[in-house]
């Protein structure tokens, strides 16, 4: 039970001793149980609220349950009546007698006799569903594998692109900051990538071996021009022969055009990538979407792990068990709701019969266990309780998103940046755009203002038969009626287990 109290403790399920807890929030519950030793989990758990019932005579055990305002048991065990008629008068009962009009499922689990021809029917539905969800898993894996691909692409091209930008830099004055670093980087880049290096006669250090040119790769590097006028200028000022000169200007203007011309193709190239980028990661949101609905169905329609230790389930037998758990909200008193838990267990033969629609299907006959609990919830506790029961089964359908968010801590802040780059939700508008779209919106409104009128008019007219409700002050959230609410509770719960035996036709006073 240690798992149980766990849960209850985390998701704010405290006895009175435990008050400092009760009033923290669940990270910081989560979080105090990270920081306690093992001694100390066991003292936290120990203010768990969790419900004690007499299993026999003087022997009492703990449920999965946080503790009760009253807990009533009905068991009832019928050859010849289907369960499922209990279960929906039941739920029908609550809502049109018994004034709960939200009702809730949490549980709905099964499990089968090997043996049982429903067990060989529901093997076949899981079999289908399971080869859907490996081929969704499939592409998924095959796509965040290229995830990591695309982005050492991309880091790759912002290393190349900080060298082009580094190169000239326009500051917020409008002047330039020229990089001599950058320069002389980026010509080596050309002379080893673009023209060869010295396999090449007519690269810069090709006609360096050549006699007369033998200073080129020295004039090449040291001479720092930014466009095709200034290099002009400053060549003619060296000291040097005209073939040299003209070679010289032959080599930087071949190293601007390549410049200007590479840059742009790697920022559109980096544009692409991140457009890429993003639409993988949608198609991997996407294929995630499609894969969660079938792991969510086969946690459903998967058999009870604890099969094998249930005396009640024997191999060789047809038989089955089914456990079905609904909340049911009355009306508020305050903020306060009365609760109503009813768990439903049936041990079942199933009967395979022939429907009129000539579809096959079972017909569930046997015993049925009804557990009624009550209490007095807000909405908050309300939903720590879903919460608490889901976290029960959610280990399956957890395991892509903690999967996805290890690639994301994988790949670093980069790939984070990489897609808020162009994300459009994130993209700002103009001033001189808003003020477009607002007059834009404005022109709509003109064109279509007389027959907005006709229907304001016509909103008017049907005002009168209806009444407005009136301007109310904002107040604080409204305090709840705890006594009135368990009140309401413990009766309803009483009254829909009294009447329901009165319907069965059991022993009832």
């Amino acid at each position: 039970m240690g798992e149980t109290r766990k849960l209850l403790f985390t998701h704010g399920f405290i006895s009175k001793s435990g008050a400092e807890y009760a009033a923290m929030t669940k990270k910081e519950r989560e979080k105090k149980l990270k920081q306690a030793g093992e001694e100390g989990k066991q003292d936290l758990y120990g203010h768990a609220d969790v419900e004690l019932l007499e299993t026999a005579d003087g022997y009492f055990s703990e449920t999965n349950y946080p503790n009760s305002l009253g807990h009533l048991k009905l068991v009832w065990e019928s050859g010849h009546t289907g369960v499922e008629d209990s279960y929906f008068w039941m739920l029908e009962h609550l809502r049109q007698d018994r004034g709960f009009t939200h009702i809730i499922k949490i549980t709905d689990l099964y499990a089968a006799s090997e043996a049982s021809a429903f067990w060989g029917n529901q093997q076949q539905r899981i079999s289908a569903q399971q080869n859907n969800a490996q081929g969704l898993l499939a592409n998924i894996g095959k796509f965040v594998k290229e995830l990591f691909q695309m982005v050492r692409e991309l880091r790759i091209i912002d290393e190349r692109l900080e060298m082009y930008e580094a190169w000239s830099r326009k500051q917020e004055d409008g002047s330039y900051k020229r990089s001599k670093a950058a320069d002389v980087t980026l010509k080596s880049l050309f002379t080893d990538q673009v023209e060869g290096g010295t396999k090449n006669p007519q690269s810069v250090f090709g006609l360096a071996t050549t006699v007369g040119f033998t200073i080129l790769p020295d004039l090449f590097f040291n001479t720092h021009v930014y466009s095709v006028d200034e290099m002009e200028k400053r060549v003619e000022e060296l000291d040097v022969n005209t073939s040299v000169k003209n070679m010289l200007k032959r080599k930087l203007y071949q190293f601007l055009i390549w410049r200007e011309k590479t840059h742009k193709e790697l920022a559109n190239r980096r544009r692409f990538n991140i457009s890429y980028l993003r639409q993988h990661w949608s198609i991997i949101q996407t294929y995630m979407s499609w894969a969660k609905p079938y792991l969510k169905n086969l946690k459903r329609i998967q058999m009870r792990q604890d099969i094998d230790e249930d005396p009640t389930i024997i191999s060789s037998f047809d038989q089955s068990i089914t456990e079905v758990e609904i909340l049911a909200k009355h009306a508020p008193k305050g903020n306060v709701w009365p609760v109503v838990i009813i768990n439903f267990t049936f041990r079942t033969r199933p009967d395979m019969n022939i429907r009129k629609e000539y579809q096959q299907g079972p017909s569930h006959m046997g015993r049925l266990e009804m557990n009624f609990r009550s209490y007095a919830w807000t909405e908050e506790k309300i939903q720590a309780y879903k919460q608490m029961r889901a976290e029960e089964d959610l280990e399956l359908l957890g395991m892509l998103d903690s999967s996805l968010v290890a690639v994301m801590d994988g790949l670093g802040d980069d790939f984070k940046r990489y897609l808020e780059e162009i994300d459009p939700a994130k993209v700002e508008e103009t001033k001189d755009e808003k003020k477009k779209k607002r007059a834009h919106k404005q022109d709509i409104i003109d064109t279509f203002d007389p027959f907005i009128a006709i229907f304001g008019g016509f909103g008017e007219m049907f005002s009168i038969f209806v009444p407005r409700k009136s301007a109310r002050k904002a107040s604080g959230p409204k305090t709840g009626d705890v006594k009135g609410a368990e009140g309401i509770a413990k009766t309803q719960m009483f009254l829909s287990w009294h009447i329901f035996k009165k319907a069965k036709k059991m022993i009832a006073w």
